[in-house]
């Protein structure tokens, strides 16, 4: 794949979602109502998991694994997700 490809589906189905956003836990109903307080301006993102660095490279991977396709004949696939939670702190997701 070309990495204008894997770019535009990060941005797509990763970024584009969680970007400047709040990512709670569904379950999180004090979180959530104190994100609903914050208006409209506010972008929340509901999760049906508790939103560490760990579970969203999890998230982004299964987001992502999808729309990695083979191409000239090639067998792609993802095998690893990173999230960067400050410089020196990284999650990685394998299946």
């Amino acid at each position: 794949m070309d990495f204008s490809d894997i770019s535009a589906i990060l941005m797509e189905h990763v970024h584009d979602v969680i970007d400047h956003a709040f990512v709670v836990y569904e379950g999180d109903e004090e979180g959530r109502r104190a994100c609903e307080m914050m208006g409209e301006d506010h972008r929340t993102v509901v999760v049906p998991f508790i939103p560490t660095a760990e579970n969203l490279a999890k998230w982004a991977f299964d987001a992502v694994a999808p729309h990695i396709s083979s191409t000239y004949g090639n067998r792609l696939k993802l095998v690893a997700m990173h999230c960067r939670e400050t410089p020196k702190s990284i999650a990685t997701w394998r299946p």
